[in-house]
């Protein structure tokens, strides 16, 4: 039960900074924004416990959030039709749902991210 708790708790408020982070970048985010934020958050807070290199957690955390972020947008995006992103635009992008420029944007915040996790792990969920 705790570790049900721990982990709703890491979705529910990764969703949140996720779609906070749009709003200060976009101007504008969705409601699906936050389920995959979610999920990209738990998956960076799972990975942030692995017995690995820094470097190695940031690499593992921008591949999560790059495969969240492709398979949600060809759900949202290409299946359903809702346009919620397309990097089409953008050069190195694959079927306009993820592109090169970007992963570098989640690299850089896959460093603070790692260290937010690790210390909410640490100092929130702890025994």
């Amino acid at each position: 039960m705790k570790k049900t708790l721990e982990l709703g708790s890491v979705f529910t408020v990764g969703g949140a900074i996720y779609v906070l982070i749009e709003l200060l970048f976009r101007g504008f985010s969705h409601w699906t924004m936050y389920f995959v934020g979610g999920l990209a958050v738990l998956m960076l807070y799972l990975i942030s416990a692995m017995d690995e290199c820094l470097m190695k957690k940031w690499i593992m955390g921008t591949m999560v959030i790059l495969t969240v972020e492709f398979l949600a947008g060809i759900v949202i995006n290409i299946l359903l039709g809702w346009a919620v992103w397309d990097y089409s635009t953008h050069r190195f992008n694959l079927y306009g749902q993820i592109c090169l420029p970007f992963a570098f944007y989640w690299f850089g915040l896959c460093i603070p991210g790692n260290a937010l996790c690790s210390f909410i792990r640490n100092k929130v969920f702890t025994d």
